[in-house]
């Protein structure tokens, strides 16, 4: 997992334009251990659900 941390603390400083919003996040990943990327990402998923399935309509996605 600890492979990851540097992918996603790139991807962050190029998406959000806010230093703030970043160094909470990387605050986040830091402070939290190898399990704080993996519950960070679900909570991306979660709310950013709807959008993430209306770009997959060719999939059943209605037990999700």
């Amino acid at each position: 997992i600890i492979f990851i941390i540097p992918w996603v603390l790139t991807w962050f400083s190029h998406v959000f334009s806010s230093v703030k919003t970043i160094c909470r996040i990387w605050d986040y990943i830091l402070c939290t251990g190898p399990h704080g990327i993996i519950y960070l990402t679900a909570g991306i998923i979660l709310s950013t659900k709807d959008e993430l399935v209306s770009q997959c309509p060719e999939y059943d996605v209605t037990l999700i």
